[in-house]
């Protein structure tokens, strides 16, 4: 399954059916400003994440016939204030939570109840990634924007950073943000490398 924020959809393919040419079917699904999608084997839904939604989708069917079904007793409509969905990543050390990058903000997510938790606010800069690791260690990217930086002139997108913050808590419980800066490269997500997902 992909997301594209820009025909705000959700393209989900059945490579179990392939068809006569190589070519796989696929399926269209409506998702305002799709931007994220993360499988959870835990609970068995695909999370996927636009603009003021959270939404859980169960697979139903088999083959050509394989649908992605809403479940609305575990989607999220997000408040105001956590809107502009970018990103999911899941909790490596606990399966009942995932994290989302909300706007500025990036929220941890209880599947169970609902509840969103504010984790780590980047402004002024929007928040666009996030990634953590099994030992409990996160990155983030946020956009700081081509106009004005020093790689503007490379054609890097508006929702770039050439800044990753590297977290991690220290022993006082204080968050550190180490910056891993680059002066001819722009990020907008990065991934934490885990070869045990949940």
């Amino acid at each position: 399954v992909i997301a594209s924020s820009t025909d705000n959809k959700l393209r989900f393919f059945k490579t179990s059916a392939l068809l006569n040419n190589g070519s796989v079917s696929y399926t269209d699904y409506t998702l305002a400003d799709a931007h994220g999608v993360l499988w959870d084997p835990t609970y068995g839904v695909l999370w996927a994440i636009g603009n003021n939604n959270l939404n859980a989708y169960r697979i139903k069917g088999n083959g050509t016939g394989e649908a992605l079904v809403l479940d609305p007793n575990m989607s999220i409509t997000l408040p105001e204030y956590f809107r502009g969905g970018h990103d999911l990543s899941p909790d490596y050390l606990n399966t009942r939570y995932l994290y989302a990058s909300l706007g500025y903000k990036i929220v941890k997510v209880d599947k169970e109840t609902g509840q969103l938790r504010t984790l780590f606010e980047k402004t002024p800069t929007s928040a666009k990634g996030f990634s953590n690791n099994n030992a409990g260690n996160f990155f983030v990217t946020g956009e700081t924007g081509g106009a004005g930086t020093a790689w503007a002139s490379a054609s890097y997108q508006s929702w770039c950073t050439d800044t990753i913050y590297f977290c991690r808590y220290k022993a006082d419980d204080t968050l550190e943000q180490i910056p891993i800066k680059s002066s001819n490269r722009a990020f907008y997500k990065a991934r934490a490398y885990c070869g045990t997902y949940q």
